[in-house]
C-alpha cells in the first residue's frame, strides 16, 4: 500500500502487514509510525491528448496561488490539503480583475465627488470675473461718451457709432460669459446731470443702474452703475425677468413708483428699456 510521511509528504510503497511499524523517512530523516498516517491515494496517470481528449483544467491553490494538477489533494508548493480542490485559474483572474476594476471605479467616483464641485465653483468664479471685466470696459466707454457729449448717457448704438467700445454686435465684450446673453443698456439718450437734479439729493449716481445682465446666474446679477463701478446684487427670487430685476434695482436706489412725477418718468424710461430686452 502507499503511505505518506506526515512531516514532508513523501510517498512510500510498503507491504500491507507493515501497519504499526516505525520507519524513518528517507527524505526528511524523521521517524513516524505507519498506523498514524493517512493512506495516500494514487495520483492519476497523465492522459494522452492525441486522440482528442481535452487537456486538464489548470487550477490554483486557494492558500498560496500555486498551480496544481487535476485530482491533487495536497498543494505541492505550500503542502496544505485542498479539501475541495483548487479554483480554475481563469476564475481567479476574473475575480482579481473585477476587484481591481471596482477599486478603480470607487477611487474615480471619490475624486469626482471631491473635485467636480470645486471645478464648477472655479468655472463660476472665472465667468463672474469675466463678466465684471466686460462691464468695467463698457463703463469706461460710457464715461468717455458723457465727457464728450454734455453728460448724456449713451445706448449701445451711440457707443458703437462713436467707437467708444471696440468690436461689433458679435463682440464678446457685449455678452455675459456665463449666459452668452447680451447686456441690457438702460437710460440711453438721457442727460445724467439733468436726471440727478430731477431725482433729488436722496438718490446717488452709485445706485442708478445703466447696464445689467439679461440672465442672472447663481441667484445674483452683475450691474454697472452710473458712477462707473460694477456690483453684484443678490436677487430676492429666481427666474426674474429683466423688467423685474430693473424694478428691484430702482426700488433699492429709492426710485419708486410712489415718487414725484419726475421720478416716475425716470423710472418709466428705465423700465421701457428693460422691457425691450425681454
Amino acid at each position: 500500500m502507499m503511505i505518506e510521511c506526515p512531516h514532508c509528504g513523501q510517498h512510500y510503497e510498503v507491504d500491507g502487514d507493515a501497519a504499526g511499524a516505525v520507519v524513518t523517512c528517507e527524505n526528511c530523516k524523521n521517524d513516524f509510525t505507519i498506523h498514524n498516517v493517512v493512506v495516500a491515494q494514487p495520483q492519476p496517470q497523465p492522459q494522452s491528448y492525441a486522440a482528442g481528449n481535452p487537456p486538464p483544467v489548470v487550477a490554483c491553490c486557494r492558500f498560496c496561488g500555486g498551480m496544481i494538477a487535476p485530482g491533487e489533494k495536497r498543494c505541492r508548493y505550500c503542502g496544505k490539503l485542498l479539501k475541495k480542490g483548487g479554483k480554475p485559474m481563469i476564475i481567479t483572474l476574473v475575480i482579481v480583475g473585477a476587484g481591481l476594476l471596482l477599486a478603480f471605479a470607487l477611487v474615480f467616483i471619490f475624486f469626482l465627488a471631491v473635485l467636480l464641485p470645486a471645478l464648477q465653483n472655479a468655472r463660476s468664479r472665472a465667468y463672474a470675473a469675466g463678466c465684471v471685466n466686460n462691464l468695467k470696459q463698457i463703463g469706461m466707454g460710457i464715461d468717455m461718451y458723457r465727457n464728450d457729449n454734455c453728460s448724456y448717457t449713451p445706448d449701445l448704438e451711440m457707443l458703437k457709432r462713436g467707437k467708444y467700445i471696440s468690436g461689433d454686435d458679435n463682440s464678446s465684450l457685449l455678452y455675459c460669459p456665463a449666459s452668452k446673453e447680451k447686456y441690457v443698456f438702460l437710460g440711453g439718450g438721457t442727460n445724467m446731470s439733468k436726471n440727478m437734479s430731477l431725482l433729488g439729493a436722496d438718490v446717488s449716481p452709485s445706485a442708478i443702474p445703466v447696464v445689467v445682465e439679461r440672465v442672472p446666474h447663481n441667484g445674483r446679477v452683475n450691474v454697472l452703475y452710473a458712477a462707473g463701478y460694477v456690483g453684484s446684487v443678490a436677487l430676492p427670487r429666481k427666474n426674474m425677468t429683466t423688467r423685474e430685476v430693473v424694478e428691484f434695482l430702482l426700488d433699492q436706489a429709492g426710485i419708486r413708483e410712489s415718487g414725484t412725477n419726475d421720478v416716475r418718468k425716470f423710472r418709466a424710461k428705465w423700465l421701457e428699456d428693460a422691457e425691450k430686452a425681454d
